[in-house]
């Protein structure tokens, strides 16, 4: 169904209602002019977050409305590492072995960084990592990269709301590797305790490849319908071979959250933790599904279970706003 048969079907108080609360959610989006233009490129729709039905719009509303202050201990990488450790102990981890806030400090590293493998990051960027896998080299230029890495305000261009006020740090941690084979990421769409969607990748850039799963009735992996947008399908490659801990363990982790992506390596022989993903690909979900209200992904994220639906404190507009949302969804 499309969203403006969606709407045909609804008793026109409810629309002229709807209409009201998209009128000011548009209002408030236009003083993001550049989330703004970024969205409709990106999703090719209007921002009808008042009252999210779509994948896409429930992760703007998320952005612009539920600002859960977990969120900013989940998007900083080294806090995040201490808020999953207390929960699944059991779960390895890579170690990290330095951090400053001060990118000066990468020109006096102790020698052991220059023998062991090591991954280079900020906890408050995405895609900003460094790999030596034979121990850090050039330091110089690596200081440099550092002071772009702390700079750079990543949230800000897609109105990221959890990171933007996570203390900047850089960090060394010890890089995870395969054991006997490729490394693989697997991503894993918890929705309270419900897995709807699990996305597993491999592969160098050049050679990239990205499976998508989900769980059938039985709870048994089998292959989704909708691939992967990172890369092409690898039908060679079967789920690991600790797929249901792996599962057991993102719906813990993700139990108490409305939405979340629970990131894990695989290393052939066991389970890393990798982190937790707030805002899955900036917040646009590019396949078709993301802009359907009917898809999988759309049901199953309740917003009736986020933090600003359920939360204490509130102020007049968002009483009045959480309200008018309450008696339309």
């Amino acid at each position: 169904m499309l969203v403006g048969d969606f709407y045909m079907h609804m008793p026109a108080s409810k629309r002229l209602l709807e209409i009201i609360l998209f009128v000011y959610h548009l209002l408030l989006f236009l003083t993001k002019p550049g989330a703004f233009r970024r969205y409709l490129k990106i999703t090719k729709t209007l921002p009808f977050f008042a009252v999210p039905k779509t994948y896409n719009e429930k992760y703007l509303w998320r952005k612009f409305v539920d600002h859960d202050p977990r969120f900013t201990i989940l998007s900083d990488k080294l806090a995040c590492k201490s808020w999953v450790a207390k929960r699944a102990p059991e779960l390895r981890m890579a170690n990290v072995v330095w951090q400053s806030d001060n990118p000066d400090d990468l020109l006096a590293l102790p020698d052991f960084m220059f023998k062991m493998p090591l991954a280079f990051k900020s906890n408050h960027g995405q895609g900003d990592v460094c790999i030596f896998e034979n121990g850090v080299s050039d330091v110089k230029s690596l200081r440099e990269a550092g002071g772009r890495m702390l700079a750079f305000d990543h949230g800000k261009a897609n109105h990221e709301w959890g990171y933007f006020n996570i203390p900047r740090t850089l960090f060394f941690e010890e890089l995870i590797m395969g054991q006997g084979c490729e490394l693989s990421e697997v991503k894993i769409y918890t929705f309270g305790q419900d897995v709807k969607r699990i996305v597993h990748i491999g592969g160098r850039s050049d050679s990239l490849w990205a499976n998508a799963w989900e769980l059938d009735s039985e709870g048994l992996v089998v292959p989704s319908a909708e691939k992967a947008a990172l890369g092409k399908p690898n039908e060679d490659i079967k789920p690991p071979a600790l797929i249901d801990k792996a599962i057991a363990l993102a719906k813990m982790l993700g139990r108490d959250f409305d939405h979340m992506r629970v990131d894990l390596y695989w290393d052939g022989r066991e389970l890393w933790f990798g982190e937790m993903t707030v805002y899955n690909q900036a917040g646009y979900h590019k396949q078709p599904s993301g802009n359907s209200p009917d898809s999988e992904l759309s049901r199953a994220w309740d917003i009736r279970s986020s933090h600003f639906m359920r939360k204490a404190a509130l102020n007049c507009r968002e009483k009045i706003y959480r309200n008018l949302l309450s008696s339309i969804m």
